[in-house]
């Protein structure tokens, strides 16, 4: 995926490199998050809110090609730093699937 604008030759964060090609490396990790929650029961909250909020971002990507406008809209920090957040998100989905909380709240007596 094409964007536009020069890259940056710094993020100015500690130990966080520039991305030669962010918003292919956001699409996909996004795209592997919307993987994940499919595999997640509808009933959970989590999943529709992560769902929603990886749709919308997808969408801003999609439809920008500048990185500068989509560190604008979607104002969550550097485009690095969401791909960083994108990967830590299908990191927690994968263990939410492994450790599947929606059951230990289902079958949790409360009343002790």
């Amino acid at each position: 995926m094409k964007h536009e604008g020069p890259l940056k030759l710094s993020t100015g964060i500690a130990y966080l490199d520039v991305e030669p090609f962010p918003r292919m490396k956001l699409m996909k990790l996004y795209y592997l998050a919307l993987q994940e929650l499919k595999e997640l029961p509808d009933q959970y909250g989590y999943k529709f809110l992560s769902q929603e909020l990886t749709k919308y971002r997808m969408k801003v990507v999609d439809e920008n090609m500048s990185i500068r406008a989509i560190e604008e809209t979607i104002a969550g920090g550097l485009i690095e730093e969401l791909i960083y957040q994108a990967h830590n998100e299908v990191k927690l989905l994968r263990i939410v699937k492994e450790w599947r909380p929606w059951e230990t709240l289902q079958t949790r007596d409360f009343e002790q």
